[in-house]
């Protein structure tokens, strides 16, 4: 009889659990059918939990997590399906691992994965073959890419700001206040609203309990801005569609809500605005799909003009694609804005195209660290902070999600929102540093091999060009006695190398030269530091003469690019006195790495192979300016107080300054926190023992209270700007 009962609980829960797994499959179909991918990655959770052996199953699961932005989950159930079917079931299996490498930044298995998708699938029709040729040209700009290097620091905003949920779209309001937008579990269905946060010195204290006067119930309240002055606040109000709604502000509060009916036409969204300034016009730009559009959301503006919005003007075809672009921000006659269709490390990322309304130059990508592999987005600039503020759903951690947007807060060590500032040192010591090294690669045992030579008469031009015409050979011996896959990562690898090390070498030898004449054109005398490697299948001394050679090829280049621009400041002769000095470091095998194969019979371990290749090297790693011929600037004081000022008196006052060093000092440009305060140099070039004053005018109208400002002036004495400011209280 036990054994009777034990048997009919067997049969009873078995019939019990295959009805669960068929709700449980039920819902989670509907929910993913109608887009709750939230709601559906975890039904598809308690599918899995009974059942991950069916394929169908993993890929649906997959599916959601991708949906919901857990790319490191998603690839896990992508590859783990890719290897049951190899894209014989589900066709874009390989390109969506590709796309799920991409989005967590392995930008070089997800361009391997991206090509071999492209090349079984390239007389294809469907969508996702153009997408993964985008995909490659993504990553490998990101392979080429350098991160930006005047970034201070890169913060995420405090716990009591990030939340769990969402957090977006910042606006700074003044030194103390800064709004923000954040999803708001406080209404019965979740809902987004707008924040506030005190942040003096930059710590910031959320006003949880704060809600903005227009949000209700039911509508998505967000993206707040300021017009330039501060009358008047913009925001999205979205139920159906998104609305751009004004309103005014008076003594703190929100007044006098008004929808801007000119941005409307149909059905479309309006959502994003930013107010900018240009030639004394306000114009706001905003994201909308309204007629005219691109692709899915394009940047428009609008000018203010006669109290009033005009019709709104596309962006143009050189910001806005067949993609999204979103998030506008416009600031001396610089638009940034991010995008998911032009060059990305993934997602979408933060770009800035120079120019200003009716004309904008092709965007440049801000690169790392501000753009990551995820979505980055929202970015403005705080002039008074000299800091920026963007949102971004980059995971704190490699195991954390992924699903939301934090605050990020960035500091420079130098502004980048003047264009006054960008014209004063394209080249400065700073940034020429900032772009090293410029590594370069030669094949085994050139220049002028079998000779232990310390000098060469070819130069490095020459030697790359012998280098690229051996590719088919490294081809076939990487690939010799491999078939199928493993022959096809050979000669991806081969292909990565001359792509993104080879080639890469010379682009960036190309622009480091742009700036080195630059600085050299300035006045300024600088030291080369060149280090050469060798790989280990020669003797040490006959690597240390290689090394040598390779050093002196670099150095030959140099003397001939551009018709010889450069020699007149290598040999010493030069009008403005400026020299280009050499310091050779060769090391020889000595800095190889541990196990890179030394057997002379072993050819292609030795010669061919990726690890052996890359010891094979010279590397520009310093530039340093000769101390005998420097410059110095050195004020009589560096701070001023007014005092008690009348909002109708504009005050002045004289700082001074002597250039201390032995060579010509150079005031580059000096940039003035608001338009409030004026800085006025009576020259701008200074020999050694000369003297020179910075008038600064202050206009205290519309100000009150106390009022500290900082004037930075930027020279060729330093490569970080001498500061000056002054202090006062409007009355």
């Amino acid at each position: 009889m036990r054994f009777f009962l034990l048997l009919l609980f067997f049969f009873a829960s078995s019939a019990l659990s295959a009805q669960s797994l068929k709700q449980w499959k039920t819902l989670s179909s509907e929910a993913q059918e109608n887009g709750q991918f939230q709601t559906a990655t975890a039904y598809w959770l308690e599918v899995m939990k009974l059942d991950s052996t069916t394929f169908e199953h993993s890929l649906n699961y997959a599916e959601c997590l991708r949906e919901t932005k857990d790319y490191r989950r998603a690839l896990y159930y992508y590859e783990k399906n890719f290897k049951k079917d190899r894209g014989r079931i589900f066709a874009l299996g390989q390109y969506r691992i590709a796309e799920m490498q991409q989005l967590t930044g392995d930008h070089q298995n997800a361009l391997r994965n991206y090509k071999k998708f492209y090349s079984r699938n390239k007389s294809k029709s469907f969508p996702e073959v153009a997408l993964a040729k985008q995909g490659m040209d993504n990553c490998s700009w990101a392979l080429k890419l350098r991160e930006a290097k005047n970034i201070a620091a890169l913060n995420r905003l405090p716990g009591d700001v990030n939340t769990e949920n969402s957090e977006f779209a910042p606006a700074p309001f003044n030194d103390s206040i800064f709004f923000y937008s954040a999803l708001n579990s406080g209404f019965e269905n979740a809902q987004i609203a707008i924040y506030k946060a005190l942040h003096p010195d930059s710590i910031f204290n959320a006003e949880m309990s704060y809600s903005f006067p227009m949000a209700s119930e039911g509508a998505a309240l967000g993206n707040l801005a300021f017009s330039p002055d501060k009358t008047r606040a913009y925001y999205s109000r979205c139920e159906d569609k998104c609305r751009i709604y004004e309103c005014d502000l008076e003594h703190g509060q929100f007044v006098n809500e008004r929808v801007l009916g000119i941005l409307l036409d149909g059905e479309c969204t309006a959502s994003m605005p930013q107010v900018g300034l240009y030639e004394g016009s306000e114009f706001l730009f905003y994201a909308s799909d309204r007629a005219g559009t691109r692709g899915g959301l394009d940047i428009w503006w609008s000018e203010y003009r006669n109290g009033k919005w005009q019709a709104p003007v596309n962006a143009g075809d050189n910001v806005n694609t067949a993609g999204n672009e979103i998030t506008p921000f416009f600031i001396n006659e610089e638009l940034y804005f991010s995008s998911n269709a032009h060059l990305s490390l993934g997602g979408f990322d933060i770009l800035r195209s120079k120019g200003y309304p009716r004309s904008f130059d092709l965007p440049e990508n801000l690169g790392s660290p501000i753009n990551s592999s995820y979505n980055d987005l929202y970015y403005i600039y705080a002039m008074d902070e000299n800091a920026a503020y963007f949102a971004s759903n980059r995971p704190e951690s490699d195991t954390a999600a992924s699903c939301c947007n934090d605050l990020f807060r960035l500091t420079f060590s130098d502004s980048i929102a003047s264009l006054e500032e960008k014209e004063r040192a394209y080249a400065s010591l700073k940034e020429l540093n900032d772009y090293l090294p410029v590594t370069l690669y030669f094949h085994n045992d050139e220049p002028n091999p079998n000779t232990r030579d310390t000098t060469t008469n070819l130069s490095y031009l020459q030697a790359y060009d012998s280098y690229v015409k051996l590719k088919q050979k490294y081809f076939k011996e990487n690939t010799s006695g491999l078939k199928d896959e493993e022959k096809e990562n050979a000669l991806f690898d081969i292909e990565s190398f001359f792509e993104f090390y080879v080639d890469k070498g010379v682009e960036d030898l190309e622009i480091f030269q742009i700036l080195l004449l630059e600085e050299l054109e300035r006045g300024s005398s600088v030291e080369l530091t060149i280090k050469g490697f060798a790989s280990p299948r020669a003797e040490s001394d006959y690597n240390i003469n290689l090394t040598k050679r390779r050093i002196k090829s670099l150095v030959n280049h140099l003397e001939a690019w551009n018709n010889g621009v450069l020699l007149p400041y290598i040999n010493g002769n030069a009008e403005n006195g400026a020299l280009l000095n050499f310091r050779a470091a060769p090391f020889g095998e000595d800095k190889a790495q541990a196990g890179v194969n030394d057997q002379l019979n072993n050819e292609k371990a030795s010669i061919y192979s990726k690890a052996a290749s890359l010891e094979r090297k010279i590397e520009i790693l310093s530039v340093e300016r000769m101390a005998e011929r420097a410059p110095q600037i050195e004020f009589e004081f560096t701070s001023y107080d007014f005092g008690d000022v009348s909002s109708r008196s504009i005050k002045s006052t004289t700082f001074y300054f002597t250039n201390t060093g032995d060579d010509t000092l150079r005031i580059d440009s000096i940039l003035s926190p608001c338009a409030c305060t004026v800085p006025v140099l009576n020259k701008k070039n200074f020999a050694p023992g000369e003297s020179g004053e910075v008038l600064v005018e202050f206009d205290p109208s519309g100000q009150a209270g106390l009022q500290q400002k900082v004037i930075r002036v930027f020279s060729n004495a330093a490569t970080e700007p001498k500061l000056i400011g002054f202090t006062a209280v409007v009355q």
